[in-house]
């Protein structure tokens, strides 16, 4: 269950990581934090995802052209990285304390399930850091690109030990109820607002939407977010379009073997077998029936699982109707 609190009383000591997706998510609902943090003493590190290149309408809309080309996402991106930066600089983050990773934009849940480089690379990251407090995408974000990015992260903490942190997890497109402020009252919000200012390209089609989502409380789930592995299985409902439209997404973890795989879902029992490099695979059974589907291991069970209905095929929108469920555990400091 998630539990949404306001930010942490930081001290000085204290390191804090924002993991953002894209450039723009940094300060659209990590700008106070980020400015609470600098006041207080502690140290702060801006780890960017994407350059929000694979962004046509604005940039069509901007840049007065159809085609959009890969030298022409190439020079989006660019622009929104010093975009990004601009930003930072209004909220007192120095430019040598933020980390632009460059993957593509729109592919994170490929990196994720395709191979374990990604989160090798967010691995170091945040082990070179060693944050206390990490802010990073809640799990059920309906963007593709922020559940798997939280996921990247907790595989970080599951499969690499890197050390726990707290997490703060923070809403950009979910559905949780975040109060709406009203006024640009505090000079915290005021300074947030003139950050979003820099953001150019996203404000040319949507200051309304992005003003809106500036204007939240800062609020941060720190709850846990692993339900109940039972037996070394785990249930998921099975809501939403028919099972032909979606595939399951799965990963499950065993100390540092992480086993990945992208399964087709029908009505009825079906065989469970995942894939790891350098490791036998992981196999097992799915029931799926009555709106679930239930799956069990056999041999060894998991020690985490990380799983999502997925929509198959090309997409006219971004989201997802969920995002990401997690079943097991891994470290996590409530009070650091």
């Amino acid at each position: 269950m998630a539990s949404f609190t306001a930010a942490p009383a930081f001290e000085a000591g204290h390191r804090l990581l924002v993991l953002a997706p894209h450039p723009d998510d940094e300060t659209l609902v990590t700008g106070e934090l980020l400015q609470r943090a600098r006041v207080a003493g502690a140290e702060v590190r801006v780890v960017i995802a994407t350059d929000g290149d694979d962004n046509p309408w604005p940039q069509r809309w901007i840049e007065r052209r159809w085609h959009i080309d890969a030298s022409a996402r190439r020079r989006w991106g660019k622009r929104r990285r010093e975009e990004s930066l601009r930003a930072l600089d209004v909220l007192g983050v120095p430019r040598a304390a933020v980390h632009h990773l460059g993957w593509g934009d729109g592919s994170l849940t490929g990196r994720l399930i395709g191979d374990a480089n990604a989160e090798d690379e967010l691995a170091d990251v945040i082990a070179t850091f060693a944050p206390t407090h990490v802010a990073v995408p809640v799990l059920d974000d309906r963007h593709p690109d922020h559940s798997a990015l939280r996921v990247l992260a907790e595989l970080a903490w599951a499969t690499r030990r890197v050390a726990p942190a707290q997490r703060l997890g923070f809403v950009v497109h979910a559905c949780a109820r975040v109060a709406t402020r009203t006024a640009a009252h505090g000079p915290l919000l005021k300074r947030k607002l003139e950050a979003l200012g820099m953001h150019t390209s996203q404000l040319a089609l949507s200051a309304k939407r992005m003003h809106g989502i500036a204007m939240r409380e800062e609020c941060f789930d720190t709850s846990v977010p692993f339900m109940h592995l039972s037996d070394g299985g785990f249930s998921l409902p099975l809501r939403g379009p028919h099972l032909r439209a979606r595939e399951l997404l799965i990963i499950a973890t065993i100390g540092r073997w992480a086993w990945r795989g992208r399964l087709r879902l029908r009505h009825g029992s079906s065989t469970l077998r995942l894939e790891s490099a350098g490791a036998a695979p992981l196999e097992g059974r799915i029931d799926c029936r009555r709106g679930r589907a239930d799956f069990t291991f056999t041999g060894c069970a998991p020690e985490c699982v990380f799983a999502k209905l997925h929509r198959r095929g090309r997409r006219l929108l971004i989201f997802d109707t969920e995002g990401w469920h997690a079943f097991g555990g891994v470290p996590v400091v409530e009070h650091p």
